[in-house]
């Protein structure tokens, strides 16, 4: 416990070092008691709210918020003695800290104070320091288990081991140069970690000096304190002129695989994954997907340009990139052809553990999704984000879901094998049940129940916090008082209302661009293949699909039964848009409401079948044989 408390004292060097000068002035020191009796205070940081965070260890396990006013609320861990330490803002507008007993990181949001753990994959882990990095994710050290950690703001920690033996990482910062740096308490060394997790220990000239905080210093340094030393050190960073040169790194990631290049040369990433270039430079890279993976987009310095297998980036400081890889494959469904419009995702729902079908080696695609097979797909999908496994889940306190107290009186062990997905949903705040103490598991779900489930998965959830931007790059407002979207879903919709905001943001996430003619059709139920799209779009990154413009020739009748077939599937088209070209002036013109037609399915294919054209202007009196019909679909 010595060592545990010893963490802070780095705060009160930083207080003293830098604001030496308000020492000689007059003070006034307030204190607030906390409610919980016998706690130990840990970390603090000023939260993105206005108010200050801190972590309660002991008797406490609590995280702390605490207004300028001082008004303090509480909320607890869900692990019991979990010893919350430091704290930090994250990237995604949460608080993340470290729990240095039960050896997970956690995250709190500001609205409500929901506190979700992602553990570490090595036991005994003493989570430490926290800092936000470069790269967008968050950075610890493990002081048991000899790791500096990486954690994305989805939950997925990876762990990078340090070259000394039992070094006991501590605290860590964010330095100038677009590294991390941390201080390593069981022995001599200050600590750099790049992005791509590459780590080189410096030895302090004090043998056995047991470096404990650290932090950047006015002077773009990083100063540290000894403490066996019993001195503070200063780390001189390289001065890099504006003729020099920066480092990029490069990192892969994902449950899939695959390598990055540069041009000019320099990354070639899986080996060489970090490379020097002159100041200005400006660098070309290129994701290339492994066999049996995917790219589905770029993070860090990229993530502005994460349409794309490849994207630009311009050395006037240090970066930092990150390629995303999901497994793809040949799906294992009987009744999944190729030619299925939603083969593509339901094959990456399977590689990636969402799915296992329904039975008998089929997915049966065409039927409607369960609420209780909803919680299956995703508590996997979460599972797969905090990279954690799919099936040897726990929920509170490292309890095994299906030995839990049942939440629902219609969800019980010995009859629902779902039992543990419903747990578990009910625990990451995604369900509050269906109504009087129930969660009616063998109800279909429609498609606004489909967009609330899987927005508050996204964003830690219904007490997540989450905004909009209503069509305005970089704007972030209430998704509630956005445009509506939707013809259909209005935020005046006594039916809709509660879904509005979920819908929104699915909208703008990419998740879903509707159901046909600017609608959303909220309360159509949701069919299994459909529900793949959303699953492998909203948490494998894949984007929405569309059917290239079908070129077909219209045979002048005054009625018939010319149509164009497409693959089964995208009955549950976005838009349908027909135009035709006159040969004689080459004007093309739209026929919504110039063209009769019907829309239908025949065995395996889905029809658009012309019955009659009304006369345009250019036209002549009978169709052209000649003419050329546009169709094209989109579909989500």
């Amino acid at each position: 416990m010595k060592r545990k408390r010893e963490l802070f004292v780095f705060v009160l060097f930083v207080l003293l070092f830098f604001d030496a000068a308000a020492s000689t002035n007059a003070v006034t020191i307030n204190e607030f008691t906390i409610p919980t009796a016998n706690f130990e205070p840990g970390g603090i940081t000023a939260g993105p709210d206005g108010n200050l965070w801190f972590g309660e260890s002991k008797a406490g396990n609590n995280i702390g918020r605490i207004t300028l006013a001082g008004v303090i609320t509480e909320f607890p861990t869900p692990s019991a003695n979990s010893e919350p330490n430091f704290i930090t803002a994250g990237p995604d507008g949460n608080l993340w800290f470290g729990e240095n007993h039960y050896n997970n990181v956690g995250r709190i949001t500001l609205a409500e104070g929901v506190v979700t753990e992602f553990p570490t994959p090595s036991a005994n882990s003493w989570v430490q320091g926290i800092t936000a990095g470069p790269d967008g994710n968050l950075w610890f050290g493990e002081g048991g288990g000899n790791n500096i950690g990486r954690i994305t703001p989805a939950g997925v920690i990876t762990e990078f081991p340090t070259p000394t033996a039992n070094s006991n990482p501590a605290i860590i910062t964010a330095g100038p140069d677009g590294n991390l740096w941390f201080t390593e308490m069981n022995s001599t060394n200050i600590g750099r970690i790049t992005p791509a997790g590459v780590i080189t220990e410096f030895p302090t000239p004090t043998a056995n000096s047991n470096p404990l905080g650290i932090v950047t210093g006015p002077d773009g340094n990083l100063w540290f304190t000894e403490q066996s030393g019993k001195k503070i050190g200063q780390l001189v960073l390289a001065t890099v002129p504006s003729s020099g040169s920066w480092t990029l790194s490069v990192t892969t990631a994902g449950p899939g695989s695959g390598t990055v290049t540069s041009s000019p040369s320099g990354i070639s990433c899986g080996f060489t994954c970090l490379a020097s270039y002159s100041s200005g430079t400006s660098v070309t890279l290129t994701a290339i997907a492994n066999s049996g993976s995917t790219f589905t987009g770029w993070s860090g310095a990229c993530s502005s340009q994460s349409a794309g297998a490849t994207c630009n980036v311009t050395m006037n400081a240090a970066e930092a990139v990150t390629a995303n890889y999901i497994l793809t494959g040949t799906t294992p469904f009987s009744d999944v052809p190729t030619t299925e419009s939603f083969a593509s995702y339901i094959e990456a729902i399977y590689n990636n553990a969402i799915t296992t079908g329904c039975g008998s080696g089929d997915y049966c695609p065409s039927e409607y999704v369960t609420r209780d097979q909803m919680a299956a797909f995703l508590v996997r999908a979460t599972q797969i984000q905090a990279g954690q496994s799919t099936v040897n889940f726990t929920c509170n306190g490292g309890a095994t879901c299906a030995m839990e107290t049942p939440y629902f009186n219609d969800v019980l062990p010995a009859t629902d094998s779902f039992f543990p997905y419903v747990q578990k949903l009910k625990e990451l705040g995604i369900t509050t049940g269906c109504g009087n103490g129930n969660y009616c598991p063998s109800g279909n779900v429609t498609r606004d129940q489909m967009a609330a489930f899987i927005i508050r998965a996204l964003y830690g959830g219904i007490a997540g916090t989450y905004t909009c931007n209503g069509g305005v790059a970089g704007a972030s407002v209430p998704c509630a008082s956005t445009t509506p979207y939707f013809s259909d879903v209005l935020p005046t919709d006594a039916n809709e209302s509660g879904f509005y905001p979920y819908i929104q943001k699915m909208k703008e996430l990419g998740i879903t661009t509707g159901c046909g003619n600017g609608n959303y059709c909220p309360s159509e139920d949701v069919t299994r293949d459909q529900m793949a799209a959303f699953l492998a779009r909203a948490f494998l990154g894949m984007s929405g699909g569309s059917v290239s413009t079908l070129n077909q020739v219209y045979t002048a009748k005054a009625t018939g039964v010319d149509y164009f077939s497409l693959p089964q599937g995208i009955i549950d088209q976005a838009s349908i848009t027909i135009q035709v070209v006159a040969p004689q002036s080459g004007v093309t013109y739209l026929l919504e409401n110039n063209v009769n037609y019907v829309i239908d399915t025949v065995g395996n294919t889905f029809r658009i079948t012309i019955l009659t054209l009304n006369g345009i202007a250019g036209f002549t009196p009978a169709p052209d044989p000649n003419y050329v019909y546009s169709f094209n679909v989109s579909y989500s």
